[in-house]
């Protein structure tokens, strides 16, 4: 396996090459996207389960996503069946990344509380949400949720490439975690400029214009919203494939 190194302007190459991606194919890729959103949400309807049945299937329909914009950039037809593709093989494999997922949470989330000292017992929800009472909530989770994202990052770092390192090229869970860890760290910078990129042209830029064309005309506003959201998704997953197709070569079509 070869595992590139990129100075930090590759981000914006990817997010660029990603938004490209998206632009060639729109339909179909947005399509496959929100058929993800759809699958994602109704596994959220399921009682008891509904967290762990998101935390699951997102990784696998995101693996599916993957591939869609792997065959629009080797010039190949998007097939509606495409996204599901071998779901329930893919489900099994990443199976063992969802519980390390849901271990490395759990751990974070403990010694957050250790190290800020948070008595989880003295924080309640206000019964009525007014300026006041919801500033003071946000206060006491704010030094326990910060540092819970903070030591997540090292977890995130491993799971960035995992499910398409396990579901595609069906690598080990922990050569999986370990090559995914390893090709984030040293390309940190093209990473972090990907996400900057992503978050600052894809969704602060336009929520800023969305919200002032709602100044002016509400209406038109409410319309643009979800095609912009409907985009969001598709944007990323291409310039998240272009990274990975540069880091780490060209990927199967299937396990």
């Amino acid at each position: 396996m070869r595992e590139g190194v990129f100075p930090a302007r590759q981000g914006f190459v990817w997010f660029v090459r990603g938004f490209a991606l998206w632009r060639s194919a729109f339909i179909p890729l947005t399509a496959s996207a929100m058929t993800m959103f759809m699958c994602i949400m109704l596994s959220m309807l399921i009682p008891v389960a509904d967290i762990f049945a998101y935390a699951l299937l997102q990784p696998a329909l995101g693996v599916g996503l993957f591939m869609c914009c792997q065959a629009i950039a080797r010039g190949q037809r998007v097939m509606p069946g495409l996204l599901f593709r071998n779901l329930l093989k893919r489900l099994r494999s990443l199976l063992g990344l969802f519980l390390v997922r849901l271990a490395g949470d759990s751990a974070c989330f403990f010694l957050a509380v250790l190290i800020t000292g948070t008595n989880l017992n003295t924080i309640t929800v206000p019964a009525q949400v007014t300026e006041a009472t919801a500033s003071a909530f946000v206060n006491q989770l704010l030094p326990l949720l910060g540092l819970f994202f903070v030591l997540r990052i090292p977890l995130e770092m491993a799971m960035w490439f995992a499910a398409p390192l396990r579901a595609l090229r069906g690598m080990p869970i922990g050569k999986t975690l370990f090559f995914s860890f390893v090709v984030c760290w040293r390309n940190l910078l093209p990473l972090f400029c990907f996400l900057f990129a992503y978050f600052s042209l894809a969704c602060v830029l336009p929520s800023l214009l969305l919200s002032i064309i709602a100044l002016v005309a509400p209406a038109l506003a409410s319309m643009l919203t979800v095609p912009v959201l409907m985009a969001l998704t598709p944007i990323f997953y291409g310039g998240f494939y272009q990274s990975a197709r540069d880091i780490f070569g060209e990927w199967p079509e299937d396990a």
